[in-house]
């Protein structure tokens, strides 16, 4: 093997045009020769270091490769072997020729950035997977959001039974999206096959026996009960039986107050101790809502029924008396008086002498009751009732 080992430079602004051309013409003729005898060349610096690989190397610190510079028209107009290069001056990149067409470098995918995101993505609209450089582009799942109204043609753009169920997003096939209909009440019906417009007159509903609706009965819980033949004539109703409703229908806490007609809950029907103050708002509870005898002692806590809870009486001074014939209580006037003066009733003194009488038992001299002297003795006294606080200092005497 022959190295060829050229140092050419062109710096020199002595040498003319023509002796270039003369030199460019004898490199040009060198090459040729060691092409034949399979040679190798450098240019530029160390001319003397070449690497045993190499046809041709091109080394140099201050000075660059500048290839082929064309416009796009004059690069589409050739058409070289495949791996060719060239500056496209129109594109400002460097384009190179697969065999078949012209690939600009900066265009190229695997220096491009992709993205998945979809408008609207719930999942991808379009897919794009890598395989080394090269890169696969697949439509993802196209919905409703994704087309814009009108945007596609039916019979142009979309080949026939293309799209199938798989491919349309849930909830993607709006009303806006179905065919017109012919005519104002028609209705879609399936009819075994495919669905179809049909006029509403002309459906048809299959009975087994002919007659629409005698197929309802009532539930086996006798909660409702059925009427009627279930023709023209008589058409079935559903009611609900009396009685029908029971616990088992009741949802937890249906009954509310509005649902209780008054009077109708009774102490049987309260638990002991069930209803508390906190159970109940203020003044929600009246006579109305009890029913007579409802409220037993056992009803109330304790010191729970004030003055404010008592219904209103009838009549000025009237008081409230227990009535052992009717065994309840009731409102009554206060006992009259005999002779019209209030007290003259009263005895002159007790059978013991231990009170006496003084007065007229008039207006102006009432009665006065008052301990007659000495008239407590050992009878009215209680055991232990006499303690030396109630005795005065130095009254006990021998005699005591």
């Amino acid at each position: 093997m022959i190295a060829l080992v050229l140092s050419i430079k062109f710096g020199n602004p002595q040498i003319t045009n023509t002796v270039k051309t003369q030199i460019l013409y004898f490199v040009i003729c060198l090459l040729m020769m060691t092409s034949s005898l399979q040679g190798q060349i450098k240019i530029g610096d160390n001319p003397q270091t070449l690497d045993p690989a190499s046809v041709l190397e091109l080394e140099s610190n201050s000075r660059v490769l500048v290839i082929t510079r064309m416009t796009t028209t004059q690069m589409e107009n050739t058409s070289p072997l495949r791996g060719a290069m060239v500056y496209n001056t129109d594109t400002q990149c460097i384009h190179f020729f697969t065999g078949t067409i012209w690939t600009n470098l900066c265009d190229r995918p695997d220096e491009q950035t992709f993205t998945t995101d979809a408008i609207v993505n719930f999942s991808p609209t379009m897919i794009i997977t890598e395989n080394g450089s090269n890169f696969n582009f697949e439509v993802g799942e196209i919905r409703g959001e994704n087309i814009v109204d009108t945007s596609i043609n039916g019979d142009v753009d979309i080949q026939q039974e293309t799209i199938t169920n798989r491919l349309l997003a849930e909830n993607s096939v709006s009303f806006d999206k179905l065919a017109d209909g012919m005519s104002s009440g028609e209705l879609l019906q399936w009819n075994g096959t495919e669905w179809v417009l049909v006029d509403e007159t002309g459906i048809i509903v299959t009975e087994i026996d002919g007659v629409i609706g005698n197929e309802v009965t009532g539930p086996a819980d006798g909660t409702l009960t059925v009427t009627g033949l279930g023709d023209a004539g008589s058409p079935l109703l559903l009611d609900v039986s009396p009685g029908g409703i029971t616990n088992l229908e009741l949802a937890p806490d249906a009954v509310t107050s509005d649902k209780i007609q008054d009077g109708q809950v009774t102490t049987a029907d309260i638990a002991d101790n069930a209803i508390t103050n906190i159970k109940m708002a203020d003044n929600a509870i009246d006579t109305a809502e009890l029913a007579d005898n409802a409220v037993t002692t056992a009803k109330i806590t304790d010191a729970n029924v004030t003055l404010a809870k008592l219904a209103n009486g009838t009549t000025d001074n009237n008081i409230i008396q227990w009535n052992a014939a009717t065994t309840q209580w009731e409102e009554a006037a206060p006992a009259a008086e005999v002779d019209g003066i209030v007290g003259n009733e009263v005895l002159n003194a007790t059978t013991g002498g231990s009170l006496t009488r003084s007065g007229a038992g008039s207006a102006a001299d009432p009665f006065t009751l008052d301990v007659a002297d000495d008239g407590i003795d050992t009878a009215e006294l209680a055991d232990n009732a006499v303690t030396t606080a109630k005795i005065t200092d130095a009254n006990v005497t021998l005699a005591k």
